[in-house]
């Protein structure tokens, strides 16, 4: 069998054409309303923008300055030590790399965790083995500073508070259902 096809009527071969003329038309219109000019303007400025953002990622790749590896030793012996920043007045970057490497490379557990407020905001105090403690705002920001062995612990923690009482307030319960739901095994039925 050869196929061959039907020429298409008048009527839609009209209407066809007409569509087409009308197409060409709202194309013409849109083209017109359109100020050349700032499209090129907003291209260019976007060809700026790209370049700061390039040279920022190109900062960002270069390795630490000696003086930024110094104030982000101090900054995390402070936050997770309790050091004072009056501390290392006068201390170069020798001087305190000793003391951050021995806090930086000892891995104390977690013993317990108080819910603690400041300024009608909850915080997590997180007691840890040899003392120290932390207070966190957030969860997430628990998260960043944990490893998996201190989130390990903390569940255990958590469980044991709660396997004979309730959660009493809103952080507790949160708490509760985060570790929960990143602990708990999923129900897989194959």
């Amino acid at each position: 069998g050869i196929l061959v096809e039907e020429p298409k009527s008048l009527k839609k071969q009209a209407q066809i054409e007409q569509d087409e003329a009308y197409a060409r038309e709202l194309e013409a219109e849109l083209n017109k309303n359109i100020n050349w000019d700032d499209v090129i303007a907003q291209v260019k400025e976007k060809g700026k923008q790209d370049n700061a953002i390039l040279r920022y990622q190109a900062l960002k790749r270069k390795p630490q300055t000696e003086s930024q590896a110094r104030k982000n030793m101090m900054v995390f012996l402070k936050n997770m030590a309790g050091f004072k920043m009056d501390y290392f007045k006068g201390m170069s970057y020798d001087d305190i790399r000793p003391v951050f490497e021995k806090y930086f490379n000892s891995n104390v557990t977690v013993v317990d965790y108080e819910i603690h407020t400041e300024n009608n905001k909850p915080y997590y105090k997180i007691i840890r083995a040899n003392g120290s403690h932390q207070l966190l705002l957030s969860f997430l920001s628990l998260l960043r500073n944990f490893d998996r062995e201190d989130l390990e612990m903390l569940w255990k923690i958590v469980q044991e508070r709660f396997s004979s009482s309730k959660p009493k307030n809103f952080s507790d319960d949160f708490l509760l259902i985060t570790l929960k739901a990143m602990f708990k095994k999923p129900d897989v039925e194959a």
